[in-house]
């Protein structure tokens, strides 16, 4: 890609049994780019709003490092904060006062607290994170007023324990959870990228952790402490399972805050992972 500052070369020597499924940067954009369509060519109304939900389920995961399933399953509203950094206007400075503010996507985020396997702890997401929310809020809070610029003020509250992320049909709840893995892979296998050609494993959700941790260490210069505590893991597993990074040589030479820029960057999505259902309709009509 042309711009893109000069890097050292990570080493990606390490033991196979260790090596995780993940998805490289170029495959995260086409993940991505492929929900929309993806959607759209659902059949059926109960098919969209399962796909809608794996595709917000599938964003809070990429931005968040969070443990497929229960962590953000049994999540409920009351466990979600926003957090906005009001930005000075004239002199770019945080909560200065008198004066006018702007809100922008790089000073929102979202606090959760989540309970899994290591106990309870509170993980942070960014602006992906918060528009994964306000849609699920959107579509099951149609009485409630969703503002723009702080879309979950108004059901984010201490006592609402209704679950996040879930489908609310006719005022009922529609589990789908024991679906979302299915429904993953086939949308990874329509898209060709089921597959870690580095791995030769299959990708699965727990690929959408890895991929967060990968991106966390090459990109983001997010310190191995740091990134434990949001993943909810040790320093020693992260060093064990992300080694062939060679994360601690290079880490200060890399650019941090760097990675949703890049995934932000890539409008044209090769043809490889592009959905080989509709190109097997266009190939049927010509």
């Amino acid at each position: 890609m042309q711009g893109r500052p000069n890097r050292p070369k990570l080493d990606a020597k390490g033991k196979d049994s260790e090596r995780r499924a993940a998805f490289e940067l170029e495959e995260v954009r086409a993940l991505i780019a492929g929900f929309d369509g993806w959607i759209e060519r659902a059949k059926t109304t109960e098919q969209k709003d399962a796909r809608l939900l794996l595709r917000d389920y599938v964003m809070i995961l990429l931005d968040t490092g969070a443990r497929p399933g229960k962590e953000l399953l049994d999540l409920t509203w009351n466990k979600v904060k926003e957090a906005i950094k009001p930005v000075h206007t004239k002199t770019g400075e945080i909560d200065a006062e008198d004066d006018e503010v702007v809100v922008t996507n790089l000073n929102r985020s979202v606090e959760m607290i989540v309970s899994g396997k290591t106990g309870t702890r509170t993980i942070v997401g960014m602006d992906r994170t918060l528009q994964a929310l306000r849609a699920v809020a959107k579509r099951n809070y149609a009485n409630i007023e969703i503002p723009a610029l702080t879309p979950l003020k108004n059901v984010a509250k201490p006592k609402n324990k209704d679950c996040v992320l879930r489908i609310v049909r006719d005022g009922k709840t529609i589990d789908i959870a024991k679906s979302l893995r299915q429904m993953f892979t086939a949308f990874l296998k329509e898209h060709n990228l089921l597959i870690d050609p580095v791995t030769d494993q299959k990708r699965v959700l727990y690929s959408l952790r890895h991929t967060y941790a990968t991106l966390a260490l090459t990109h983001d210069k997010v310190p191995i402490h740091t990134l434990a505590k949001q993943m909810g893991t040790s320093v020693l597993m992260i060093e064990k399972h992300y080694s062939h990074l060679d994360a601690v040589k290079a880490i200060d030479q890399l650019r941090g805050e760097e990675s949703r820029q890049l995934i932000a960057a890539g409008d044209v999505i090769d043809e490889a992972y592009k959905s080989n259902k509709v190109a097997k309709t266009a190939k049927q009509k010509s």
